[in-house]
């Protein structure tokens, strides 16, 4: 462009000259014939820096095309194109171009290249047949290249999966000898302040992201913590129960079942269970989903029962129990919906202290998912009854646990720790951000 314009200025000023110093009559004449290769050159020079100029705009509107196209790598070829093509004429149009551009976006290997073609009309060079400059520019951007790793740190309560809240009760939490907890990502709280509050005899294995027990007095007679001896804090802070103020209400009616003996198989119904119930020899029960209220409800599952039920909660109106013995083994639980969503077992508020007793020897473990909230209840879980939880929260006034291996995690009703937190670190990776490679 610059070539161009200087020579032709150059010209104009050696004529200007030579025509200066003339001083015939037919001057004026040859100084105006003179002229007109001199300015159709100029003409020429203005019309190819025009030229340039709009390569340079369809450049940079082809770099933020490709860019556009490169964040695309899962969208088809016409959503790449169509999005290149998009963001190269609000380009152009920002930049006040008046060239009808053509864009063409293509894929190779993740490389992603446009190309912009389009014809800059002319001014001056329309005098010699030539209406417009062909101008063009290619650009191309990917997506290949080191990613990004970010670290990310975040500190939270630990989780509570059990908590005993009988506050004045002396041994609130009893593990004897061949009782097992693994719960890496659980909590477990005592709320005692009694003496002892806990009593942790030798043979009895947690592991555990904390044990906190709210006295300072307990019994350890050589149970063992696997991830170490820190793990059990004297003293601290236990959790408060929340779920009492958010358990739905119950409107218990009229016994919809009574006084019932069961033997073989049997598929049971939501609905009011009153009196005494017998499962005797060996069966399996399958409760349907529902609300089960149990009335002044005694219930023996005796050895040999097995008793199933998917998206299925037990309200215990009054101090009704559930006994479980010998084998019966139980694979229950909560629904993941509706009002009951994710409650297993709850019961009326307000009652007295009662015994809740589940037996063990099951050929199989118990699987129990989601909340337990029992806060009147002294259970204890006798030998061989382990329980495998996808996830569980326990809520009881005493808990006792004889040769029994639990497997557990949080249940979705979460218990957050008074006195504990947990840090997680994730690292995230972040793909290579689109960048030109032209």
């Amino acid at each position: 462009m610059s070539m161009f314009f200087l020579r032709g200025v150059a010209a104009a000023r050696a004529k200007l000259r030579a025509f200066g110093l003339e001083s015939s009559g037919g001057v004026l004449v040859t100084f105006a014939l003179a002229m007109i290769p001199v300015m159709l050159t100029l003409g020429v020079a203005l019309d190819y820096g025009r030229a340039a100029r709009a390569r340079s705009a369809l450049q940079e509107a082809a770099d933020s095309a490709a860019i556009a196209a490169a964040r695309l790598p899962s969208g088809t070829q016409t959503a790449r194109q169509a999005a290149a093509q998009n963001v190269a004429l609000s380009n152009l149009a920002i930049m006040g171009l008046r060239v009808t551009p053509t864009v063409t976006e293509t894929e190779s290997a993740g490389n992603y290249q446009v190309t912009i073609t389009g014809a800059m009309p002319t001014t001056f060079m329309q005098l010699v047949r030539i209406s417009s400059v062909p101008v063009s520019a290619t650009s191309t951007a990917t997506n290949n290249g080191p990613g990004i790793t970010s670290t990310q740190t975040t500190t939270t309560p630990a989780n509570v999966c059990i908590l005993a809240v009988g506050a004045t009760r002396p041994q609130a939490f009893l593990a004897n000898s061949g009782a097992t907890i693994n719960a890496p990502t659980c909590e477990v709280d005592v709320a005692s302040t009694a003496t002892p509050a806990a009593i942790l005899n030798s043979g009895a294995s947690f592991t555990l992201s904390s044990m906190c027990i709210a006295g300072t007095n307990i019994i350890n007679n050589g149970a063992t913590f696997t991830n170490g001896a820190s793990v059990l804090k004297l003293g601290c802070n236990s959790a408060q129960d929340p779920f009492a103020a958010q358990m739905p209400s119950v409107n218990v009616g009229p016994c919809t079942v009574s006084n019932q003996n069961y033997s073989g198989s049997v598929t049971l119904q939501p609905g009011v269970y009153c009196g005494g119930f017998n499962f005797n020899g060996s069966g399996t029960i399958t409760l349907s989903p529902g609300l089960y209220i149990f009335k002044n409800v005694s219930w023996n599952l005796n050895s040999g029962w097995t008793m199933t039920g998917s998206g299925v909660t037990f309200y215990f109106a009054d101090s009704s129990y559930l006994q479980f013995n010998g084998t019966a083994g139980v694979v229950l639980s909560a629904p993941t919906t509706g009002t009951y969503a994710n409650i297993l077992m709850f019961e009326a508020p307000g009652l007295a202290t009662s015994a809740f007793t589940i037996n063990g020897a099951a050929t199989s473990a118990d699987c129990l998912t989601g909340l337990i909230h029992l806060p009147s209840r002294d259970i204890t879980f006798n030998s061989g009854a382990n329980v495998n939880s996808a996830s569980i929260t326990m809520v009881t006034n005493t808990l006792i646990m004889d040769g029994v291996t639990w497997n557990l995690k949080p249940s979705a009703f979460n218990l957050p720790s008074a006195s504990s937190t947990v840090t997680t670190t994730t690292s995230v990776s972040i793909p290579s951000p689109s960048h030109l490679i032209r």
